[in-house]
C-alpha cells in the first residue's frame, strides 16, 4: 500500500509505494549508476533518514481551479508541468497540513482572486510556500502572486494567524514574469515576522522566505556531522567554506577549527549569513559576497581544509582549479546531484587530489535522490 493517498497521481514521491528500508538499495543503486565505475568500491551505504514522514521543512504548492472551479492547493501530476493534483494529505510536511489547505482553499475561493494559469499568463494566486522551524515549531506561509494584492490578501493573513497559532508570519511574494518559478525579490510582509530560526545540532540559523536551508533539519545534522568527521579537523585549521549560503557548514565547523572564510554569490545569503554568525556568536567566522571563482582568483586564500556545496551544476571549472590552487591538505565536496559530482571528481584528481570515501545521505525519503559527502586528499 502507497504512503499517501494522492499516489500514484501526485508527482512529489515516486517510491511512496515501496516500504522506507527497500527503498534505500534502490536509491543506493541509483546513485552508484549516476558516478565513473573507477569510484563504485569508495561509496558507503546510504545513511538512512530518521523520519520517513513529515520530514520536509519546506514545501511548494501550485495554487490551481479544481474541476469544481473551486481553488486547490497542490503539487504538480506525475509527468506533467501543466497540470496539478490536491494534496492536503501530503506525508511530507506536516500532518497539520491538511486543515490548514483546506481552510486556505476555501479562503482563497472566497477572495475571488483567480489562480495564474501558465498557459495564459492570466490570473494572480500562482504558489503557497510553506516553511517551518522544528527549533521553534512556527511555520510561514508566503502567497506568491502575479501582482499586488496586499490589501486582498491582508485579512487572510489575520485570519490565519489567528486561527492556527503556529504560524508565526505571512507573507506576499510578487513574481510577475511569465517564469514558472517562485523566487523573486519583492517579497512583503502581511502579517507577523518574516523570518524563523532553525536549529542543526547546537547552532542557530535564520531562516527568510527564500533562504537556502536543507529542506530535512534532521538529517541535515548528520550531512553537517559526516561532513565534519571526514574532514578531521585541528584547531589550528583554516576553513574555506564555499558557496556557503548561509554559512550554515562554516558556522557548523567554527567550534573545530582556527578560522572559516566562507564563499557566497547571494547578496540575501551574505546578509542571513551575517546575521548567522552574530546569532552563534561565532567570531572566528567571516564571509565575502562574490563568485567563488573570481575571490579565490584575486584573494588567494589558503587553507588546510575546502568544503564545497555548489547547487545541483556542480563547481565551475575555474573554481574547481582554483579551490584546489588553495593547498588544503583536505577537500570535502557536498552534493545535491550525483552525476555533476561525477564529472568533478576527476577533474579534482586531475589536480593533485585523490577520492578517499564517498557516504550517501538520505535528505528525501520516497524520492530517487541522494545528497552525498565525499572526502578528497591532496595526494
Amino acid at each position: 500500500m502507497a504512503l499517501c493517498s494522492h499516489f500514484p497521481d501526485c508527482g512529489g514521491c515516486r517510491f511512496a509505494d515501496i516500504p522506507y528500508l527497500d527503498q534505500l538499495p534502490i536509491k543506493q543503486g541509483l546513485f552508484e549508476e549516476a558516478l565513473p565505475k573507477i569510484y563504485h568500491s569508495l561509496i558507503q551505504p546510504v545513511v538512512p533518514s530518521e523520519r520517513h514522514r513529515f520530514h520536509r521543512n519546506k514545501m511548494e504548492f501550485s495554487v490551481f481551479n479544481g474541476d469544481d472551479g473551486h481553488i486547490n492547493l497542490g503539487l504538480k501530476r506525475q509527468g506533467r508541468w501543466d497540470q496539478c493534483v490536491p494534496t492536503p494529505d501530503c506525508q511530507l510536511l506536516d500532518e497539520r497540513w491538511a486543515e490548514v489547505s483546506r481552510w486556505l482553499a476555501v479562503e482563497l475561493t472566497e477572495l475571488g482572486l483567480a489562480p495564474y494559469d501558465q498557459k495564459t499568463h492570466f490570473g494572480i494566486l500562482r504558489y503557497v510556500i510553506v516553511r517551518r522551524s522544528e527549533h521553534q515549531a512556527a511555520w510561514m506561509i508566503n502567497f506568491v502572486v502575479a501582482a499586488d494584492v496586499y490589501e486582498s490578501l491582508l485579512p487572510v493573513a489575520i485570519q490565519l494567524r489567528i486561527r492556527f497559532p503556529w504560524v508565526s508570519g505571512v507573507m506576499m511574494s510578487i513574481q510577475s514574469t511569465v517564469s514558472d518559478t517562485a523566487y523573486t525579490d519583492d517579497v512583503r510582509c502581511l502579517d507577523g515576522v518574516g523570518e524563523l530560526i532553525e536549529s542543526i545540532g547546537s547552532k542557530r540559523y535564520r531562516v527568510s522566505p527564500y533562504s537556502f536551508f536543507q529542506t530535512n533539519s534532521s538529517q541535515a545534522f548528520h550531512l553537517y556531522r559526516i561532513a565534519l568527521e571526514l574532514a578531521a579537523p585541528l584547531p589550528s585549521d583554516r576553513l574555506l567554506d564555499l558557496y556557503c549560503g548561509a554559512a550554515t557548514i562554516g558556522i557548523f565547523f567554527s567550534d573545530h577549527v582556527k578560522s572559516v572564510l566562507g564563499v557566497e554569490a547571494s547578496p540575501s545569503s551574505i546578509e542571513d549569513a551575517h546575521f548567522n554568525i552574530a546569532l552563534n556568536q561565532a567570531e572566528g567566522v567571516t564571509v565575502r559576497e562574490g563568485k567563488v571563482k573570481n575571490i579565490l582568483k584575486f584573494e588567494r586564500p589558503e587553507a588546510e581544509i575546502v568544503v564545497v556545496d555548489p547547487p545541483r551544476s556542480g563547481l565551475e571549472p575555474k573554481a574547481l582549479r582554483r579551490s584546489a590552487e588553495t593547498g588544503a591538505s583536505r577537500i570535502v565536496y557536498v552534493s545535491c546531484n550525483p552525476k555533476t559530482l561525477g564529472r568533478d571528481l576527476p577533474m579534482y584528481e586531475a589536480e593533485g587530489y585523490s577520492v578517499s570515501t564517498i557516504r550517501p545521505v538520505d535528505m528525501f525519503p520516497h524520492s530517487p535522490h541522494l545528497e552525498a559527502v565525499a572526502l578528497l586528499r591532496k595526494s
